[in-house]
Protein backbone atom coordinates (compact mmCIF):
# COMPACT_ATOMS: atom_id res chain seq x y z
CA UNK A 1 0.00 0.00 0.00
CA UNK A 2 1.44 3.41 -1.14
CA UNK A 3 1.39 6.49 1.36
CA UNK A 4 0.19 9.83 -0.06
CA UNK A 5 3.08 12.29 2.24
CA UNK A 6 2.27 14.49 4.81
CA UNK A 7 3.26 18.56 5.30
CA UNK A 8 2.67 20.26 8.32
CA UNK A 9 2.34 23.91 6.73
CA UNK A 10 2.09 26.93 9.36
CA UNK A 11 -1.08 28.92 9.57
CA UNK A 12 0.25 31.94 8.53
CA UNK A 13 2.44 30.59 5.51
CA UNK A 14 0.70 31.43 2.05
CA UNK A 15 4.07 31.04 -0.05
CA UNK A 16 6.90 29.69 -0.09
CA UNK A 17 8.48 33.45 0.50
CA UNK A 18 7.36 33.72 3.51
CA UNK A 19 10.18 33.74 6.13
CA UNK A 20 8.65 31.35 8.50
CA UNK A 21 10.27 28.02 9.01
CA UNK A 22 8.06 24.86 7.51
CA UNK A 23 7.77 22.41 10.59
CA UNK A 24 8.22 18.69 9.69
CA UNK A 25 8.17 15.58 11.95
CA UNK A 26 11.66 13.70 11.78
CA UNK A 27 10.07 11.00 9.92
CA UNK A 28 9.97 13.33 6.75
CA UNK A 29 13.98 12.43 6.24
CA UNK A 30 13.36 9.34 6.44
CA UNK A 31 10.60 9.65 3.90
CA UNK A 32 12.67 11.95 1.04
CA UNK A 33 15.51 9.11 1.69
CA UNK A 34 13.63 6.01 1.23
CA UNK A 35 12.32 8.30 -2.00
CA UNK A 36 15.51 9.02 -3.62
CA UNK A 37 16.37 4.97 -2.19
CA UNK A 38 13.88 3.54 -3.95
CA UNK A 39 11.10 5.57 -6.30
CA UNK A 40 13.69 7.61 -8.74
CA UNK A 41 16.66 6.72 -10.74
CA UNK A 42 19.54 7.99 -9.51
CA UNK A 43 23.02 7.31 -8.50
CA UNK A 44 23.90 7.18 -5.54
CA UNK A 45 25.96 9.91 -5.30
CA UNK A 46 22.70 12.02 -6.93
CA UNK A 47 20.40 10.91 -4.38
CA UNK A 48 23.30 11.73 -1.63
CA UNK A 49 23.23 15.16 -3.11
CA UNK A 50 19.53 15.21 -3.39
CA UNK A 51 19.25 14.48 0.20
CA UNK A 52 21.63 17.16 1.36
CA UNK A 53 19.02 19.63 -0.58
CA UNK A 54 16.60 18.92 1.72
CA UNK A 55 18.68 18.43 4.67
CA UNK A 56 19.56 21.98 4.50
CA UNK A 57 16.23 23.35 4.20
CA UNK A 58 15.19 25.49 6.89
CA UNK A 59 12.96 23.33 8.60
CA UNK A 60 11.27 23.26 12.16
CA UNK A 61 12.50 19.67 12.83
CA UNK A 62 9.75 18.55 15.75
CA UNK A 63 9.68 15.12 17.26
CA UNK A 64 6.86 13.47 19.44
CA UNK A 65 7.09 12.67 23.24
CA UNK A 66 5.51 9.95 24.76
CA UNK A 67 1.94 11.29 25.57
CA UNK A 68 2.01 12.32 21.83
CA UNK A 69 2.27 8.72 20.64
CA UNK A 70 -0.30 7.98 23.30
CA UNK A 71 -2.31 10.24 21.43
CA UNK A 72 -1.73 8.93 18.00
CA UNK A 73 -2.55 5.18 19.35
CA UNK A 74 -6.07 6.50 20.27
CA UNK A 75 -6.89 8.76 17.54
CA UNK A 76 -5.31 5.76 15.62
CA UNK A 77 -7.82 2.87 17.01
CA UNK A 78 -10.58 5.92 16.89
CA UNK A 79 -10.45 6.86 13.00
CA UNK A 80 -8.83 3.21 11.81
CA UNK A 81 -5.59 4.70 10.49
CA UNK A 82 -2.54 3.60 11.10
CA UNK A 83 -0.66 5.18 14.07
CA UNK A 84 2.48 6.50 11.26
CA UNK A 85 -0.47 8.94 9.77
CA UNK A 86 -1.76 9.95 13.47
CA UNK A 87 1.80 10.68 14.23
CA UNK A 88 1.87 13.96 11.98
CA UNK A 89 -2.07 14.64 12.82
CA UNK A 90 -1.23 14.19 16.03
CA UNK A 91 1.89 16.92 15.61
CA UNK A 92 -0.35 19.26 13.71
CA UNK A 93 -2.72 19.44 16.42
CA UNK A 94 0.13 20.04 18.81
CA UNK A 95 1.54 23.02 16.85
CA UNK A 96 -2.00 24.03 15.46
CA UNK A 97 -1.22 24.48 11.89
CA UNK A 98 -2.79 22.66 8.86
CA UNK A 99 -1.69 19.11 7.90
CA UNK A 100 -1.65 18.86 3.89
CA UNK A 101 -1.68 15.38 2.32
CA UNK A 102 -2.62 14.09 -0.95
CA UNK A 103 -4.61 11.10 0.50
CA UNK A 104 -8.87 11.85 0.13
CA UNK A 105 -9.07 8.62 2.37
CA UNK A 106 -7.27 9.61 5.15
CA UNK A 107 -8.61 13.31 5.36
CA UNK A 108 -12.07 12.07 5.47
CA UNK A 109 -11.30 9.75 8.04
CA UNK A 110 -9.65 12.40 10.45
CA UNK A 111 -12.31 15.35 9.53
CA UNK A 112 -13.58 15.91 12.49
CA UNK A 113 -10.04 17.10 13.96
CA UNK A 114 -10.38 20.20 11.39
CA UNK A 115 -6.62 20.51 10.48
CA UNK A 116 -6.15 17.84 7.34
CA UNK A 117 -6.15 20.00 4.23
CA UNK A 118 -6.12 18.56 0.66
CA UNK A 119 -2.80 19.21 -1.44
CA UNK A 120 -4.41 21.32 -4.37
CA UNK A 121 -7.51 21.81 -2.67
CA UNK A 122 -9.16 25.15 -0.98
CA UNK A 123 -11.34 24.46 1.42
Amino acid sequence: MRMAPRMLLPSAMTTFRVKTKLPCHRFFFYEIANVLATKVRLSATEAQAAFRLFWDFELDVCDLDADDFLEALRISYKNLINVYAACYLVLALRLGCPLATADVKFREKVSEYGVVRLIGQRD
